[in-house]
């Protein structure tokens, strides 16, 4: 047995999730990262003088750091670029 797969074994056992090995890729789409931080960075430059944690609680709803998706999030950013 080769250590990704132990390694993937213990993160099933770990998490309790049903892993699908396959050799392509299925998940969400790579594109998203690059509009994300397109719209961070204009977001970021548009008020310098935050820090990233502060533009991000500014940018990110009360307890939903987490659990906030892509879409949600920048969508958020853009009502806050149209501030």
């Amino acid at each position: 047995m080769s250590q990704d797969e132990v390694r993937l074994k213990a993160t099933d056992k770990e998490y309790g999730i049903n892993l699908i090995l396959d050799t392509e890729y299925v998940g969400r789409p790579v594109e998203r990262i690059s509009e994300m931080m397109i719209a961070l960075e204009e977001a970021w430059r548009k008020f310098p003088d935050m820090r990233l944690g502060q533009l991000m609680c500014v940018l990110v709803p009360e307890n939903k750091m987490f659990n906030i998706e892509d879409g949600e999030l920048l969508e958020s950013i853009r009502n806050y670029l149209n501030m």
